[in-house]
């Protein structure tokens, strides 16, 4: 069997969605809009329902999921918030829109956080910090602490994990 077939099969298995459930996948045009102004952000999304056929009417019945970064996220959340006095359908207000960060934005953005809060002086003394663990594990310290590079980042947060739990046992 091929490693495809044994994760598709009994017992590695756990949920398989089957063939005929597949979604198929529709790239979307660009757009010129500014995303992160009100009307900007309307004028995208409305954009983005054109694109892929989205009925004027089915924003009555159903709930559209949107994501981005943070900026576009915030961008969506100001829009409904502006529409929702109105007497404007669904579709027109955005009532019908859940919009939430995507993932790497929210983990990018916590590694960001934790870097600029427990990294320390280059040269401090306090063994709990980023700074001196990193560099008794064999790692470089970040050049600017307000913008990290998330992947080396987080191999340094793993290796610092692991350095803590071996700790312990002493």
């Amino acid at each position: 069997k091929t490693v495809s077939e044994r994760f598709r099969t009994a017992p590695m298995a756990i949920h398989c969605i089957p063939d005929d459930h597949q979604t198929s996948i529709q790239p979307l045009g660009c757009n010129s809009e500014n995303e992160l102004s009100t009307q900007g952000m309307k004028q995208a999304i409305d954009d983005f329902n054109g694109q892929i056929g989205y009925p004027e009417e089915a924003a009555e019945t159903l709930i559209e999921w949107v994501g981005g970064d943070g900026g576009s996220h915030e961008s969506t959340e100001r829009v409904k918030k502006v529409l929702a006095p109105t007497v404007l359908s669904n579709r027109d207000t955005h009532r019908n829109k859940i919009s939430t960060p995507e993932a790497w934005h929210v983990k990018s953005t916590a590694i960001q956080t934790i870097s600029e809060t427990h990294f320390g002086p280059t040269n401090g003394s306090d063994p709990s910090s980023l700074s001196k663990i990193f560099h008794l594990v064999g790692l470089k310290r970040p050049a600017n602490l307000k913008k990290v590079d998330f992947y080396p980042m987080v191999h340094g947060f793993k290796h610092t994990w692991k350095a803590m739990i071996l700790d312990c046992w002493r």
